[in-house]
């Protein structure tokens, strides 16, 4: 079971670097990152294509002006399934969708910004190669599943981030059975994701056990004891 784990790692880690943005490509999307984060301060409101526009005259962008085409790939993704089917061009066209996506939503809403742009690849990368709900993908934190939530079918969803009754900005198992794990704290991950592969190994079923954990997270007390 170890060895094919590693082999699904291996193949999700090259999808991610079929995927990966050029450094042009990362600094335009760094620079509206910033720009909503200013407007998030009530500095600046801008969206889209328009948002450095809307940064220099300090006015209202909508959601349509500036853009300069409709969501294509986006639109035919309502399950990981479909997106197993995509191609690496399709996929990185539908991760800059998915980055627009999300761009327009945290900026009307607000929400964590810079996590979940920052794991679109890597989201799609791992719904490419797993398969939920029979794998689990234990995210730490949680408040970088916005991708997850837009490929499990929740991309309308979304729209309701941060309102009343809204969609939840982390997992919730009562939201999807795609959430395999009810997170909001860091430090989590491993030590829930060990469980549920010891509970695998004891049930003798054959689903993989992912944690998503950033570096600083193990160095946190919880993860260094998860680690020993």
């Amino acid at each position: 079971m170890e060895k094919q784990e590693n082999k699904e790692i291996k193949k999700a880690v090259d999808i991610i670097d079929q995927m990966s943005m050029s450094k042009k490509e990362w600094e335009m999307y760094e620079s509206r990152r910033i720009a909503i984060m200013d407007y998030n301060t009530g500095m600046h409101q801008a969206r889209e294509e328009g948002i450095i526009q809307g940064m220099k005259k300090g006015k209202k962008v909508g959601l349509e002006e500036g853009k300069k085409e409709g969501v294509k790939m986006l639109e035919k993704i309502n399950s990981p399934e479909d997106v197993k089917k995509l191609n690496y061009q399709e996929k990185k066209e539908l991760a800059e969708e998915i980055r627009k996506y999300i761009l327009e939503i945290v900026s009307e809403n607000g929400g964590h910004l810079a996590s979940n742009l920052g794991v679109v690849e890597l989201t799609l990368a791992l719904h490419s190669v797993f398969n939920v709900p029979k794998d689990k993908i234990v995210w730490d934190v949680g408040h970088q599943t916005y991708v997850h939530k837009i490929l499990t079918g929740r991309k309308e969803e979304l729209k309701t981030l941060r309102k009343l009754n809204g969609i939840a900005g982390f997992p919730k198992t009562k939201e999807s059975e795609t959430d395999c794990f009810n997170t909001g704290h860091s430090s989590t991950s491993i030590s829930a994701a060990l469980g549920m592969a010891r509970a695998r190994d004891i049930k003798g079923e054959d689903n993989s056990v992912i944690a998503v954990i950033r570096r600083w997270s193990t160095n946190r007390r919880n993860g260094n004891r998860s680690l020993k």
